[in-house]
C-alpha cells in the first residue's frame, strides 16, 4: 500500500473533532505526520522516564493469569518506547525482567528457566507461548492430582448414631424461645436410641458387641444433654419469674 493510500485510509476513519485537528495538513503529508499530530493532540502527555517508571511498579493482580499479565506489561512497555524511555533494542529484556519481578507464580518462572534467559530474551512471541504452554501443563497436572487424590469426591456420610448426637448438641446450645420444642425432641431422640440398644441387647444378650457398647456411651451422652437442657431451663424461668415480680 503507498503513502498516499495509507494517507487517505487515515483520513477516512477519523471522525470530528479529530478531523477539526487535521485540517490544516496537507492530504499530500506522509502518514507519520498525521499519526504525530493524532498522538500530541489525543495521546498520553507523560514522557518516558514517567512511564517506564509507572511500567515497573505494574505487578500481577489477584486471580491473573500469568500470561494476561504479561499482555498487560507488553502494552504498558510499547507506550514506554514510543515516549523514549528505553530502546527498542532493549524491550525483550525489559519485558522479562519485569515479567519475573512482578509475577507471584515461582513455580512456573522455575520450570521455564526464564531468570536464566535474560541474556538472550526471547521476543514477545515466544514467551507468551512458552508461557502459555506452562500454564496449561500445570492446569492438566492440578486436574490429574484431584482426579487421583478423590478430591472431587464428596465427603463420606456422618454415622446415624454421630449424626443423632452432633443434632442434641446443637440442640443444646438454642436460643431460650425454642428450648420447650428443643426439650422434646431431645426426648424423641433418646427414645428412639433407647428402644434401638434394647432391639441389640435382645438379639445378642450373652454378648457384648462393639456397637452395642457405643449405642450405650451414646445413650449416656443424650441424657446427660437432657439433662443439661432441662438444668438450663429451670434456671432461665427463675430468672425470669423473679424479674417479672420486681416489676
Amino acid at each position: 500500500m503507498s503513502d498516499l493510500h495509507r494517507t487517505r485510509k487515515i483520513l477516512d476513519s477519523l471522525l470530528p473533532p479529530a478531523t477539526d485537528a487535521i485540517k490544516h495538513v496537507s492530504p499530500q503529508a506522509l502518514p507519520s505526520v498525521y499519526l504525530q499530530l493524532l498522538d500530541a493532540v489525543y495521546g498520553s502527555v507523560e514522557d518516558g522516564d514517567e512511564l517506564l517508571a509507572k511500567f515497573m511498579g505494574t505487578l500481577q493482580n489477584n486471580e491473573e493469569k500469568p500470561s494476561d499479565y504479561l499482555n498487560r506489561l507488553q502494552v504498558a512497555l510499547s507506550a514506554v518506547v514510543r515516549r523514549g524511555g528505553i530502546a527498542e533494542s532493549e524491550r525483550n529484556r525489559c519485558l522479562l525482567k519485569q515479567f519475573c519481578r512482578g509475577c507471584w507464580n515461582d513455580g512456573l518462572i522455575a520450570d521455564l528457566q526464564l531468570e536464566w534467559k535474560t541474556n538472550a530474551p526471547p521476543s514477545f512471541a515466544e514467551l507468551v507461548f512458552l508461557i502459555r504452554t506452562g500454564e496449561d501443563r500445570q492446569a492438566s497436572k492440578h486436574n490429574r492430582m484431584k482426579k487421583h487424590l478423590g478430591l472431587h469426591k464428596p465427603s463420606p456420610a456422618v454415622p446415624k448414631f454421630r449424626a443423632a448426637a452432633q443434632q442434641l448438641a446443637a440442640y443444646s446450645c438454642a436460643t431460650p424461645e425454642e428450648e420447650v420444642t428443643d426439650t422434646d425432641i431431645l426426648k424423641k431422640q433418646l427414645n428412639e436410641i433407647q428402644a434401638q440398644v434394647a432391639v441389640m441387647q435382645t438379639a445378642t444378650p450373652r454378648e457384648s458387641t462393639p456397637s452395642s457398647e457405643s449405642s450405650s456411651t451414646i445413650t449416656c451422652t443424650l441424657k446427660r444433654l437432657l439433662h443439661d437442657s432441662s438444668t438450663q431451663q429451670a434456671s432461665e424461668r427463675t430468672v425470669q419469674f423473679r424479674a417479672n415480680s420486681k416489676q
